[in-house]
């Protein structure tokens, strides 16, 4: 029994350890719990730093894989990136795999090295159904994307690009935007459809389509700014209603039949312009719905299209209209206002100018307008007819007509009055001050006894008599004027009853000052108000009466 337990005992440990083994193993080779790797930017740049990724079910932030050497790069567990997504490729990548990745927030891209080009074949998202944007440039060896699931945003989008590649078809990339602000396809030389159900391009269309010469495609466009179009075999456009900008269509050899069936209006704020040319092809030109242009046409050196009639319901461009080719027929039936020169030269031998216009219109209810010297101002299709088609500028009198003649009129009556009232109040005061100057009163004021009608002093009746001696505070003040009567009575003493009428008058007023004694002092006080010799006679005349007459008695003397 005692072997047996033993036997047992040995067994159970061993089945101890292993287990314990099995469990530490297990342990050691666990992946960790994936988690959001939050940062404003993850750069990954090495095999190891990619690999760390790996751990993350949602990176927040904008991710660059930059020249990673590798083969093959992978994101295992990712799901979502918040930001920006950004592959630069390093010359030997040959593919990218992201399977489980669904969105990325902002510009999604994948480039190749321009110096060194890109050997990158394969690029495998089969989840991935959002972005805002996405960008695939200079990888010439890719030919297929996988991108099965439909890509959206709920925000409108930033661009697509496709640049390049070696894409022969894009109908594994499944953009369903309704709205985006460039397309740009442009260096793919095997890419001989283009396909896309957009909605709306709110910048810019380009197709440069050199080397494929691509049929393109937008069956759901309804509205599209400007477009440039180079190089393709064929276009469609079934919705297209209104283009804010530019239209040109130019270098495409393989184009036969240029028709947008639904546009209206070409042009909206911008003076814009719809260009043809250089497409040696080209046969016809339809736009059956085209009713106005804010801008011009411009057509040259397309050699085949000979019937210029494809613009029935044309009514309306704001500048020129300059084509040049070897049309046999020319027919503009609505168009009646054109604010520009119209000039069509045909190798044919044929040339139209605005009387050849004119003679085309059959819309006679609206008036005609074609003006070589415009000045490219948008004239609104609605003018309102006149009876009289040769007399364009007449017209029934409406109310701003009527209100503008009113004050028109009572311009011309109010203005000559006020020019009028203005000269002749000159003239009236010219003469009151005439008036004033000379028939002024220039007889002699009597101020009082003891006044004079200057600010010289008056001089009391001891000043004139003899030799008198007066301190320099008291002459200062008898020079000004302010000694009080009181002390000129004490100064003069029992001299009152003096007769001045004997005294000879002097002959100046400064004569009348030095008279009063031996005394030095800045005489031009006395004369501070005297500017002129006619004030001094007037002075001596209010003071003394007419100095000519010497037996009249001074007025302002002391009695």
């Amino acid at each position: 029994m005692s072997r047996i337990s033993t036997s047992w005992s040995i067994v159970l440990s061993f089945l101890a350890l292993l287990i314990l083994n099995v469990a530490n193993t297990h342990a050691a080779t666990k992946t960790p719990e994936p988690a959001i790797c939050d940062s404003s930017s993850i750069i990954a740049t090495t095999p190891e730093q990619l690999l760390e990724l790996a751990n993350c079910t949602e990176l927040v932030g904008d991710v660059y894989l930059n020249n990673i050497n590798s083969v093959e790069l992978n994101l295992f567990n990712v799901t979502s990136i918040r930001g920006m997504f950004q592959i630069h490729l390093a010359n030997n990548t040959q593919r990218f795999s992201a399977q489980n990745l669904t969105s990325v927030g902002g510009l999604f891209m994948v480039a190749g090295s321009i110096e060194g080009g890109s050997n990158m074949e394969e690029i495998s998202m089969p989840k991935f159904n959002s972005t805002a944007g996405l960008d695939l440039t200079v990888m010439p060896k890719l030919r297929n994307l996988a991108f099965p699931s439909r890509i959206n945003n709920p925000n409108p989008a930033i661009r697509i690009t496709i640049m390049n590649t070696g894409l022969e078809s894009i109908d594994g990339l499944n953009i369903d935007y309704d709205q985006i602000q460039q397309v740009y396809f442009g260096g793919n030389p095997n890419l001989k459809d283009i396909n896309m159900s957009l909605k709306q391009i709110s910048v810019n269309l380009d197709v440069d389509g050199a080397g494929a010469k691509p049929n393109i495609s937008f069956p759901n466009l309804e509205y599209l700014n400007t477009a440039n179009i180079h190089d393709i075999s064929a276009a469609k456009f079934p919705k297209l209603a209104t283009m804010g900008g530019a239209l040109g269509v130019y270098d495409s050899s393989n184009l036969t039949t240029l028709e947008m069936p639904a546009l209206t209006q070409i042009g909206t704020l911008t003076l814009s312009v719809l260009a043809i040319a250089n497409n040696s092809g080209l046969e016809d030109v339809i736009f059956p719905e085209l009713q106005s242009i804010t801008g011009g046409i411009t057509a040259e050196n397309n050699k085949n299209w000979r019937r210029l009639n494809g613009f029935p319901k044309l009514m309306l461009v704001t500048d020129d209209i300059n084509m040049k080719g070897a049309y046999t027929l020319v027919e503009f039936p609505m168009l009646y206002n054109l604010t520009g020169n119209f000039e069509i030269d045909s190798s044919s031998g044929l040339s139209y100018g605005c009387k050849d216009l004119e003679k085309m219109n059959t819309d006679t209810s609206k008036p005609f307008v074609c003006d070589p010297y415009g000045a490219n101002i948008f004239r609104p299709s609605d003018s309102q007819p006149t009876e009289n088609k040769q007399s364009k500028d007449s017209g029934p009198l409406t109310g701003p007509k009527i209100t503008g003649i009113a004050i028109g009129c009572l311009a011309c009556v109010v203005v000559p009055l006020i020019l009028f009232r203005f000269i002749a109040g000159r003239r009236r005061k010219a003469k009151l001050r005439e008036k004033d100057i000379y028939n002024r009163n220039w007889n002699p004021v009597d101020y009082g006894s003891r006044s004079l009608p200057s600010s010289r002093a008056e001089l009391p009746p001891h000043a004139m008599e003899g030799p008198y001696e007066m301190p320099p505070a008291k002459i200062r003040q008898e020079l000004v004027g302010d000694i009080p009567l009181h002390e000129i009575d004490g100064m003069t003493g029992g001299k009152r009853s003096m007769d001045v009428s004997a005294m000879p008058v002097p002959d100046s007023p400064i004569e009348r000052v030095s008279t009063g004694g031996r005394f030095d002092s800045d005489v031009s006080r006395l004369d501070s108000d005297v500017s002129s010799d006619d004030e001094y006679n007037d002075s001596i005349a209010h003071a003394f009466g007419d100095p000519e007459n010497h037996t009249t008695t001074p007025k302002n003397m002391i009695s």
